[in-house]
């Protein structure tokens, strides 16, 4: 019988403001325009990182806070970040104190819409 890979995860709620300056001038964006303009989301984020075993070596509730602990400003100054720019960034700062481990990422606004990126890392 195969070995399932393990994963833990965590959400968070970030408070942020960003805008897409695409919007202003894209014409296939016209019903959008307004995105153009700073605006405010609840960013959720939703980190799932490989463990290698079933006692886990990442605890959720310290992996939680030190992912909460890189964004300490209460409202987030995103600029144009997309939520997949966001969860990229993210991901580089993961990877970067938890080499060689599977990661996905979640970034959505406003709990409605986002974006999912996951890297396999052998």
């Amino acid at each position: 019988m195969a070995t399932p890979k393990q994963f833990i995860f965590v959400k968070f709620i970030k408070e942020g403001i960003h805008c897409y300056p695409a919007a202003a001038t894209d014409p296939n964006l016209e019903s959008v325009r307004f995105l153009a303009n700073e605006h405010r989301h609840q960013f959720y984020f939703k980190v799932s990182i490989e463990v290698e075993h079933m006692d886990r070596d990442i605890e959720f509730i310290i992996f939680k806070r030190w992912l909460q602990s890189l964004y300490s400003d209460d409202i987030l100054t995103l600029n144009n970040q997309s939520c997949e720019m966001i969860a990229s960034a993210l991901h580089a700062v993961i990877h970067e104190k938890y080499p060689h481990r599977d990661i996905t990422i979640e970034v959505s606004e406003d709990d409605e819409s986002g974006a999912i990126l996951s890297w396999k890392h052998n």
